[in-house]
């Protein structure tokens, strides 16, 4: 969330390593992008889960309240699991029509499943 001299990252405690460098990246980015040509320091702010209670609340507060209590809890299995999932349950075709030219084509046939990225 970016406010005129904070931009704030909200690290859940469930949240992936990747996740959090994701969005720690893109707060640089922002702060290099957006704010380059203004006058004032802007700080980017992490709350964690660890972070002091007087943080949360200017988070909150910033955000236009609620609290960390009404935060949901992560689904059992998150979309990125899903998507794993998913990619395992792929079927894709056996054969291939190759195009050689406006005249021509080759079929090329697979036995068993194609990779994913096939």
């Amino acid at each position: 969330m970016c406010t005129p001299n904070k931009i704030w990252i909200y690290i859940g405690k469930y949240s992936k390593s990747c996740e959090r460098y994701k969005a720690i990246h893109a707060a640089s980015n922002i702060r290099e992008q957006d704010y380059q040509n203004t006058e004032t320091e802007v700080e980017i702010q992490h709350v964690k889960p660890t972070s002091a209670q007087d943080i949360v609340e200017a988070f909150f507060q910033a955000l236009g309240g609620g609290s960390r209590a009404e935060i949901a809890e992560p689904p059992e299995i998150d979309d990125d699991d899903e998507m794993e999932i998913l990619k395992e349950k792929v079927t894709r075709p056996t054969s291939i029509r190759i195009a050689h030219s406006c005249t021509q084509s080759a079929i090329v046939r697979y036995k068993g499943k194609l990779p994913y990225n096939a």
